[in-house]
């Protein structure tokens, strides 16, 4: 039997058992650095974003009102997505759905002005036949 406990703890094993301990360690310590990096690397990215997103806004908040009708948004535009709260994704998807509206609004301004039929809303019951669904007062 203490040929068993001295075996176990003879200085070969403790030195083997001491050199497995320290190449995890330094595996885990390789992991934990490659992650720090990675999270460094996403954040520098996104303060590039950031910063960039700024400067494009106040760009916009200095361009003048035929240049800003030119991408399709107006000065109140500008103004509300500066002052979103929701950071630069809130305020870039502000932007594109005011540039999108003003858009939609143009197509039907100009439509109109051409004489173009606009499209028409889908019936309010499609199964009744035509001749229902005309009106009598003209």
């Amino acid at each position: 039997m203490t040929s068993d406990v001295t075996s176990i703890f003879s200085p070969r094993r403790i030195v083997q058992a001491r050199r497995l301990q320290a190449r995890t360690l330094r595996i885990q310590l390789q992991i934990a650095i490659r992650r720090i990096l990675s999270g460094l690397t996403a954040l520098k990215a996104r303060i590039a974003r950031t910063i960039q997103f700024q400067h494009e806004l106040e760009l916009l908040m200095h361009a003048d009102d035929r240049m800003l009708a030119d991408i399709g948004l107006t000065r109140f535009d500008v103004m509300s997505a500066a002052q979103e709260s929701r950071g630069w994704r809130g305020r870039r998807d502000a932007l594109q759905s005011a540039a999108i509206r003003r858009d939609e609004a143009a197509a039907v301004a100009h439509a109109r002005r051409a004489g173009l039929p606009l499209a028409a809303a889908p019936p309010l019951a499609p199964a009744l036949p035509h001749a229902l669904e005309t009106s009598n007062f003209r």
